[in-house]
């Protein structure tokens, strides 16, 4: 039954807040810097003007009047300030260039700090937004992840995780840390503007009108654009993904020309919407530019006039001017991240909605649950029916049987009558459709050990390959498991013995040594229930003879062990053999061997 989406993921700033807020003294910081920022910018763009005018001048020693050099709203702040109405241009000298200094060097201190907290917030935020998911993504139960609807999601997953969140962290770095700022030195500039000439700086606000509707008109149709070249990457990824893991049946069937038209569709349509989204940026940038030059034309011949009339002085005309061209600047970077947000508030659309899936569709795996009573068993299966999605035939009909501590179970059966889905339903890997599992606490508290038909190395050492999942170990205890499986003396020849570094695309060890290394694991952790699939296929026959006994002294301690082999020296060994015969193609059963004196337990 789907559960409420949290509040959380249902609007973009909470979401964003939700990752955001434990960095609240970083962000108060931050914002603080913005803010001594915008008026250290204006102040430095309004104090151009009287310094050019003592260098046009060079009279250094004729007071000029502050209100020629400020305009009269600023000159009445500065009044106060000086302890007078007028200045020589001595005294000017003697104050500007230490002070603009002083603003420049704090200007630059603020910037870099304001900065360097944004790139820190944006990346812890962007690390705990791909742990989420991942952790979301794990946490699916396996009947889950058989409906079309989580398939179509999982494709995703992949190119979300390493793309849109890198897009969504540019986005908070430039929209809450970039936009912020530049708007907060825009209304310094702009209270700077006004003070110098009110009736200049409304004309350039009438002149700039248009670039409000360019922003508005192209920047929808970039997100539009931005979110299409999202879904194309995704589904690039995941028919790449694909591909790799599917090279060998490439090979082998020699359709290499074949994949590569695919890859080559795939990436022209992938392209094309990247190109779209790009000459939408390319065709906003120029106009708001056109736009932003035409108003300061405009605005320029109106001062100029002014001058003429004597209604303005240069000095301030000077200011304005320098003010109108660090408001533009940070108007362009406005523009600019009004264009780039289009593409996060996308990929922000993208996270939100992957989250929202896995939230409303987060429950329970109500088939499994924990033994009460008693004490000895191990696993229950309660007519436990198991059907993959796109086959006809159930892989386990109704299958009871009850397995108890300290035995060793041997599972047989033809191909295809559901030993292997036995052992995945009681890991958790595929869904139970119907019926009840039922585990021991100690067993859903300590785990599961297991060995599969095709075991794979873990990109680590060889120590973390017998510890994992354990971050930690101790080489004797390592040592203690690969002599249990024989693998010893072999691993002591390797340069660097337990440290040797493991991957599967350069594997050191032999099939038969990976084996055996995950049959170390399973010593080293003293499982109380442990599972092989198959786990000892590709030993010898003395190997697995000795293997076989330190499983059956293993099991004397409680433990339990359920092993599938078609090999008959692994089933010798067990306490039952649990037969899984196919008596019709959706039906299959457990009985215990009776030829090997040996009945198992049924329900």
């Amino acid at each position: 039954m789907p559960i409420s989406v949290p509040a959380y993921l249902k609007r973009d700033r909470s979401f964003l807040w939700h990752f955001l807020h434990k960095h609240g003294l970083s962000i108060t910081v931050a914002s603080v810097a913005a803010i001594l920022l915008g008026a250290v910018a204006a102040t430095l763009a309004v104090l151009i003007g009287p310094s050019v005018q003592v260098l046009i001048k060079g009279d250094l020693q004729s007071p000029v009047d502050l209100d020629q050099l400020l305009g009269s709203n600023l000159a009445a702040l500065a009044a106060p300030l000086l302890g007078q109405l007028q200045i020589t241009g001595a005294q000017l000298l003697a104050y500007l260039p230490p002070l603009l200094l002083i603003l420049g060097g704090l200007k630059f201190i603020l910037l870099s700090t304001q900065v360097y907290l944004w790139e820190r917030l944006s990346e812890a935020m962007a690390r705990d937004i791909r742990s989420d998911i991942m952790a979301k993504f794990l946490a699916v139960d396996a009947k889950k992840r058989k409906r079309t609807a989580y398939q179509e999601m999982e494709a995703s997953v992949a190119s979300i995780v390493a793309t849109d969140v890198k897009f969504l962290r540019e986005y908070v770095v430039r929209f809450f840390g970039g936009l912020p700022r530049e708007l907060i030195q825009v209304a310094f500039l702009s209270a700077a503007l006004i003070s110098l000439s009110p009736e200049l700086f409304l004309l350039f606000l009438v002149a700039i009108t248009p670039t409000l509707l360019i922003i508005s008109r192209f920047g929808k149709k970039l997100q539009r654009r931005a979110t299409a070249a999202l879904d194309d990457f995704s589904l690039l990824s995941e028919w790449l993904q694909q591909r790799l893991l599917g090279m060998e049946t490439i090979k082998h069937y020699h359709t290499e020309e074949l994949e590569r038209a695919k890859m080559q569709a795939f990436n022209s349509d992938l392209q094309k919407a990247f190109y779209r989204a790009a000459r939408i940026k390319a065709r906003t940038g120029p106009l708001l530019e056109f736009v932003g030059v035409t108003a300061l034309a405009i605005v320029l011949v109106i001062s100029f006039a002014k001058i003429q009339a004597q209604q303005l002085s240069g000095s301030i005309m000077m200011s304005f001017f320098t003010a109108l061209a660090v408001l533009a600047q940070s108007g362009n970077t406005l523009g600019r991240y009004f264009n780039s947000s289009r593409e996060g508030r996308a990929a922000l659309s993208r996270i939100r909605s992957l989250l929202s899936f896995f939230h409303s569709r987060a429950e329970d795996n109500a088939s499994t649950t924990v033994i009460k009573s008693p004490s000895d068993i191990a696993v229950v299966l309660r007519k436990v029916s198991v059907k993959y999605e796109k086959s006809a035939n159930y892989a386990l009909d109704k299958l009871s049987y009850t397995f108890f501590k300290g035995k060793i179970y041997g599972i047989e059966g033809p191909s295809g009558s559901g030993k292997s889905t036995l052992l995945r339903s009681i890991l958790g890997c595929v869904a139970i459709e119907q019926g009840q599992l039922e585990l021991a606490q100690e067993i859903k508290e300590r785990g599961i050990g297991y060995v599969p038909q095709e075991p794979k190395l873990i990109s680590g050492s060889l120590a973390y390959n017998v510890s994992y999942p354990a971050k930690e170990w101790k080489d004797a205890d390592i040592d203690t498991a690969l002599k249990k499986v024989k693998l010893f003396e072999a691993i002591s020849k390797l340069p660097k013995t337990i440290n040797t570094e493991l991957d599967n695309h350069n594997p050191v060890l032999s099939g038969g040594q990976i084996q055996r290394l995950h049959l170390a694991r399973l010593f080293y952790h003293d499982y109380p229930l442990i599972l092989i699939d198959e786990g000892t296929s590709a030993l010898d026959s003395a190997n697995e003879k000795l293997l076989c006994r330190q499983l059956r002294d293993l099991a004397k301690e409680t433990n339990t062990i359920i092993l599938v082999s078609h090999r008959q020296q692994p089933l010798s060994y067990a306490d039952t053999v649990v037969s899984l015969a196919s008596i019709s193609p959706t039906k299959a059963y457990a009985r215990g061997r009776i030829d090997l004196e040996r009945i198992g337990a049924p329900l």
